[in-house]
């Protein structure tokens, strides 16, 4: 509740009257700029929908409104849940794609230097040691490449989630998925041993003087 002045205008636009003026200027009318109505626990949405109707018609429609809070909290909460179903659903398909990629460019990677895999076997490197090699090499890449681009997104997240906020004057709250960067990062480190292990240990069943020449 909030007096006004008697010789100024209200939120609602309407000018006191000097009937109801104080001799220290203000006025004995309190004017209300939110008033909360909390309802019984437990009603339906139909029963708030005939309350708030029945409410609006004692309400001046130039300078005041009625809203369900509840109602609007509800159908927020649907399209947030939606959105979250997109995402997820976007997530998992960049998943996929991100596994089938990496997959193809071990398998790519160990095919281009079968040649320098058979001379380190001629040199007296074993099939094991040429294989963690291989396995070594695409962990470092792939852990360093994650490492390098997870900053970035959140960054690049962050900034777009604010400009998006900060256009439709809504709060903004950021908050990191962190069971989808596991997720990402679990089957990044599985497709990158199974694409550089299955290849390499095709490549090692064959003989040396055969990978030499066919690779040549």
């Amino acid at each position: 509740m909030r007096l006004v002045m008697a010789n100024t205008t209200d939120y609602a636009g309407i000018t006191p009257s000097s009937s109801t003026e104080l001799a220290d200027g203000y006025i004995t009318e309190p004017r209300y700029e939110k008033l909360l109505v909390r309802v019984t626990p437990g009603l339906l949405s139909r029963q708030r929908t005939f309350f708030l109707n029945s409410l609006q018609a004692y309400l001046d429609a130039y300078h005041s409104s009625a809203t369900d809070v509840a109602q609007s909290v509800s159908d927020i909460e649907q399209v947030t849940n939606l959105l979250f179903v997109f995402y997820y659903f976007s997530a998992v398909i960049c998943v996929l794609l991100a596994t089938f990629m990496t997959w193809m460019v071990f398998v790519s990677n160990v095919t281009q230097n079968a040649w320098s895999f058979g001379v380190l076997r001629s040199l007296g490197f074993t099939k094991n040691q040429v294989l963690r090699a291989v396995v070594y090499e695409a962990l470092v890449m792939v852990l360093s490449s994650f490492s390098l681009g997870l900053p970035i997104g959140v960054f690049v997240g962050f900034t777009l989630g604010l400009q998006m906020s900060t256009f439709l004057n809504l709060p903004y709250s950021f908050e990191v998925s962190y069971p989808i960067i596991v997720v990402l990062l679990g089957v990044s480190i599985l497709a990158t041993v199974i694409g550089s292990a299955f290849p390499m240990r095709s490549l090692n069943r064959m003989q040396i003087a055969q990978v030499v020449k066919k690779y040549n």
